[in-house]
């Protein structure tokens, strides 16, 4: 049941069960260690699905970083618009980290992470692009997020 909530059942039940057929003490210490390995993956994707949560809150349709986004002009932004935005920037950078430390914690785990029917990890890559883009439209500094959820600024982009 566990694995049911973690992975695809069809692997699950083939890592868990069928490739362990006779019932001996090695393939029984092995099921053992893989159900601990799977409890233990339940905790940590409760964690980044606690920051998943926080994140969709913040760029939900029609909330206040929507209706900075929607600013046309070429003006700067506000201090507490600004600020707005790299926090989101660094929200997704989080999310993006804790979705990576995840998969390579949890090797079961090291495909694409899906959440609401989408690979997530291209998905936060690609929003962050558009508020990079934002904030190079409005002359402010501009990080980029890294595929690992690393945040790289203008300035360091040019030390390398």
């Amino acid at each position: 049941m566990l694995s049911a909530h973690l992975a695809k059942p069809d692997v699950a039940n083939y890592i868990l069960f069928n490739h362990y057929q006779e019932a001996c003490r090695n393939n029984v210490i092995k099921l053992l260690l893989r159900g601990t390995l799977l409890y233990n993956a339940r905790r940590d994707v409760t964690k980044v699905f606690k920051y998943i949560i926080e994140l969709e809150h913040v760029i939900q349709p029609g909330g206040a970083l929507w209706r900075i986004l929607q600013d046309n002009d070429t003006t700067a932004l506000a201090a507490q618009r600004l600020h707005c935005v790299t926090k989101t920037i660094t929200l997704l950078s989080k999310v993006l980290a804790s979705v990576t430390i995840f998969q390579t914690e949890h090797r079961l785990f090291n495909g694409e992470f899906y959440f609401k029917r989408k690979d997530y990890r291209k998905s936060l890559v690609q929003f962050s692009a558009v508020l990079s883009g934002f904030l190079k439209k409005k002359g402010q500094q501009n990080p980029d997020l890294l595929i690992n959820g690393s945040l790289i600024t203008e300035h360091e982009k040019s030390d390398e």
